[in-house]
């Protein structure tokens, strides 16, 4: 992955007009690319990592320093940034000087004409759907803990490196626990169609 990121901008530098990134995390190809030749840059923060890290690292962490200096110099060469929040948007301007009007805000959404409401379906009445990375970031485990004791069983649909950490805070607390599998985005709103409940 790291190999494809580093050799991306040679492959496609004379084709490439506008990078966009959709995650601060995938900005490397952007930055190196910029070196060969500057481009028209976009950057798209789903989350801002080193604001993440700080939640839970302390200041000085290799990571918060690593994605702090990633951040400042994807922002620095934008020509636009695009946030989920006025929260980022206040965060970049903050701490990284960039000027306001270089930020716009574009709040996550529902596509409420695919995933919609189907009472004919027949709905678990004691089971939780979640849907997403199983990583720490997305508090997993507490939420496992969370259901110890209750009749809920959790379904989960996704993949990631806290998998046998789950299962091992599942079977700690005694919950029941189904990894559904990693499904594409179209086959998602009839897998959210059978819950009454989602995460």
């Amino acid at each position: 992955r790291l190999l494809w990121a580093l050799t991306i901008p040679l492959f496609f530098r004379k084709k490439v007009k506008l990078f966009l990134t959709h995650q601060i995390d995938g900005s490397l190809p952007l930055l190196l690319g910029n070196l060969i030749k500057r481009k028209n840059n976009i950057i798209r923060t789903g989350y801002i990592p080193s604001k993440h890290r700080l939640s839970y690292k302390p200041k000085i962490s290799l990571s918060v320093m690593v994605f702090k200096l990633l951040e400042s110099l994807s922002f620095k060469i934008a020509k636009c940034i695009l946030v989920t929040s006025l929260c980022d948007k206040d965060y970049i301007v903050k701490n990284y000087n960039i000027p306001a009007e270089k930020l716009i805000n574009i709040k996550n959404f529902v596509d409420t004409s695919t995933f919609k409401q189907d009472d004919i379906v027949q709905k678990y009445h004691n089971r939780l759907l979640y849907v997403g990375r199983l990583s720490k970031e997305k508090n997993i485990l507490n939420l496992v803990k969370s259901l110890s004791n209750k009749n809920y069983a959790l379904d989960i649909v996704g993949e990631g490196s806290y998998k046998s950490l789950i299962q091992k805070e599942a079977f700690k607390n005694n919950v029941e626990i189904n990894f559904l599998g990693k499904f594409k985005n179209e086959f998602l709103p009839n897998i959210y169609k059978k819950y009454k409940f989602f995460l």
